[in-house]
């Protein structure tokens, strides 16, 4: 197991330069919390201790604890009748907009809310300071459209109606007229996260190089897909290897190797999505009724609604790893009557597997034994420790699939942030104020989920004038610039095709608004015909040399006369493609056969997968010309490690005990090493082996 480090820089003048090589780790303290008597109540419980915020966002409240005030207890608005307002929390807001302003908890929160806009922030509150009221606007949340003018304060006060159950949420301040200095909407203000790394994560199993003819050098693809037929595969994996073979530009599959094992049939594993590989080649697959509702969805004699299924790297054989709670809806069609999950991630680095569920909301974390570690409910903001039992529904939750604005699809682990997409709208359920969005939260060193949640992106790109599609799947090229995948959906089980885009995200300065973030990549990804916008929800990127975005598509070519109808994957150039100059992969290798709306999303392995990530402590110089490096790594190689190894004659010590030993996901140091015969500013390259 070795990391073949690209380059280094002499170290003590560039300690920066070295830190690339890994993702960086930071041993975190216990701090223990002694509990208190007397629950504490928010710090703006009361009218005249009100929180100020400023302009539009997203803002935090807490009704937990809150108490229930006399001011504005059952103050009427101009014809809303008055009602009991309890649990109350106040903001004094001053406006940054002219005109209409949306005060919103719509999709933010399971919580009973309510809302009211009064005029100024004095207190005590009078009957004719009160301006807006809202109450079940969107089910129990609340949607408030009030006119307030730019540079003026409002009382915002957030609490439950008779019978709500208090706790944490968030709403949203959203111009629908004009900023202060003018112009359109103002869209909910991101508070965007650039990963520290992007290690690539995924290995190749051992199965493939058994094969008679094994899979070339280079890396695979795993995608999922469904059939109606329970024989057929749900899982196929694609040697990606020996490109220079494959035909380009002329419109014809490239008939590689696809391989499937007799236990991957939709018979046993069911309507599976998410996909995702482990640093050991493991495969994992997610039940899911993401597919078109004109198709059944089996769940699969070998589990059941809401399985993870592994593939194992040596034998290839399919068993349940988890099942995640599911509950049965009766209004979803007649075998769609379990959400499932959405995607899977697997981070080497911390060997945690994080997977979303459609069901409640929440994202799980769990480890190499199937248990969850943690999990973490976007509508609430609840972050869980460990979980006795997989199959225990979320306190609260109501059956079928979380509500529109609480749903999450796409997880990726990264740097140690988990990014992952919200499905606020699609072409059958439109939002007219919110988008699709892109969320991260931090996660710590065993991969737990830790802090409160950041927007990264707050509006997905769209055709003008039409909804924006949720995203399935997102993944980092080398640069740490994000790649999201579309999936057009009518509704919550009904696929639609020919409306989904691959986008490419990179973090800097957009140059259409100046702000410091996530700008879209003007490189266009263009998936298929039928108007280029055929992705499905899966992508992937594939490193040097070929340097490829994947994506899964369908339409990808459609050609009656020959016949050849390509529904599958299709790489692109870094630069940029389309199917001129693209490879292009039918899935189930049958062109006479249109797969439409009935392929899924994507994985691509590692071409080496990294066996550890560095963390520098300190870099020294010393004065006969020599370094000293004093670093951590964290062992990401599937494998307990016991010797590291650092073979060039240009450090010392060459060969360091590992006692313990360490597990995979665990981290080691700190470690020292002298480096002798380097040039101040010159590249020093070596291997890293454990």
């Amino acid at each position: 197991m070795s990391d073949h480090e690209p380059h280094g820089v002499a170290p003590g003048f560039a300690p920066s330069a070295v830190r690339h090589l890994g993702r960086a780790f930071a041993l975190a303290a216990a701090v223990a919390c002694a509990s208190t008597a007397f629950a504490q109540v928010p710090p703006n419980d009361l009218c005249s201790s009100p929180s100020i915020i400023t302009g539009t966002g997203l803002f935090p409240f807490n009704l937990t604890n809150a108490t229930t005030g006399r001011e504005g207890v059952v103050i009427a608005c101009p014809g809303i009748p008055a009602f009991e307002m309890r649990n109350d929390v106040w903001f004094c807001w001053t406006s940054t907009c002219n005109g209409l302003v949306d005060f919103s908890t719509c999709g933010q929160t399971q919580m009973d809310t309510a809302i009211r806009i009064y005029a100024g922030c004095a207190c005590p509150l009078t009957p004719s300071m009160a301006l807006c009221c809202g109450d079940n606007e969107c089910g129990k949340q609340t949607k408030v459209i009030c006119d307030v003018v730019c540079g003026q304060q409002y009382m915002i006060q957030i609490g439950n109606p008779l019978g709500g159950v208090p706790g944490p949420a968030t709403f949203s301040i959203t111009c629908l007229e004009e900023n202060c200095g003018g112009g359109g909407v103002d869209p909910p203000v991101p508070d965007p996260h650039k990963p520290e790394s992007c290690a690539c994560c995924g290995a190749r199993p051992e199965y493939i190089d058994a094969l008679a003819t094994p899979f070339n050098p280079g890396a695979f693809a795993a995608g999922t897909n469904y059939s109606p037929n329970p024989t057929a595969p749900a899982v196929n994996l694609f040697d990606l290897g020996n490109q220079g073979s494959a035909p380009i530009g002329t419109n014809t599959n490239w008939n590689t190797q696809r391989y499937t094992h007799p236990t991957w049939t939709m018979g046993q594993l069911g309507g599976t999505f998410g996909v995702t590989i482990d640093g050991a080649g493991n495969v994992y697959v997610a039940h899911s009724a993401v597919y078109s509702a004109g198709f059944s969805d089996p769940l699969g004699s070998l589990g059941g609604a809401g399985s993870i299924y592994i593939l194992d790297t040596a034998t290839g054989v399919a068993s349940e790893f988890i099942r995640l709670p599911n509950q049965f809806d009766g209004t979803l069609p007649t075998n769609q009557e379990y959400p499932g999950l959405g995607q899977l991630d697997f981070d080497c680095a911390t060997g945690k597997l994080y997977a979303t569920n459609f069901e409640d909301g929440r994202i799980y974390v769990i480890d190499a034994t199937g248990a969850i570690t943690s999990t973490f409910d976007h509508a609430t903001g609840t972050i869980t420790g460990p979980l006795t039992g997989a199959g225990i529904p979320e306190p609260g939750d109501a059956v079928g699939f979380a509500p529109l604005g609480e749903r999450v699809f796409a997880v990726r682990s990264t740097g140690g942030r988990l990014f992952y997409s919200v499905w606020v709208e699609d072409i059958g359920q439109p939002n007219a104020v919110l988008d699709n969005q892109v969320w991260s939260i931090a996660t710590n060193a065993n991969g737990d989920i830790v802090g409160t949640p950041s927007l990264e992106i707050a509006s997905i790109w769209q055709n003008p004038g039409t909804p924006s599609n949720p995203i399935a799947d997102i993944d980092f090229d080398d640069n740490c610039c994000m790649l999201l995948a579309e999936r057009g959906l009518n509704g919550d089980t009904s696929t639609s095709p020919h409306i989904g885009h691959v986008r490419r995200y990179c973090w800097g300065d957009d140059p259409a608004t100046g702000a410091f973030g996530w700008s879209l990549d003007p490189t266009q990804f263009s998936i298929g015909g039928a108007g280029s916008t055929n992705s499905v929800g899966g992508v992937g990127w594939e490193g040097a040399p070929n340097n490829t975005v994947w994506a899964m598509g369908d339409a990808i070519v459609i050609d009656w006369g020959t016949p050849n109808q390509i529904y599958g994957l299709e790489g692109m150039p870094d630069t940029g493609g389309d199917v001129t100059n693209s490879v292009l992969v039918d899935f189930d290798n049958d062109v006479t056969f249109q797969q439409k709306s009935q392929l899924g999303s994507l994985e691509l392995s590692c071409l080496e997968a990294p066996c550890a990530s560095l963390h520098t402590d300190e870099i020294l110089c010393r004065e006969d010309g020599s370094f000293t490096w004093t670093f951590s790594f964290t062992n990401q190689s599937g494998s307990t490690a016991s010797v590291l190894i650092l073979p060039s004659p240009n450090m010392s010590p060459n060969v360091i005990p590992l006692n313990p030993p360490v597990l995979n996901g665990n981290s080691s140091g700190p470690i020292t090493v002298t480096i002798t015969g380097q040039q101040p500013g010159t590249e020093f390259c070596f291997d890293f082996i454990l």
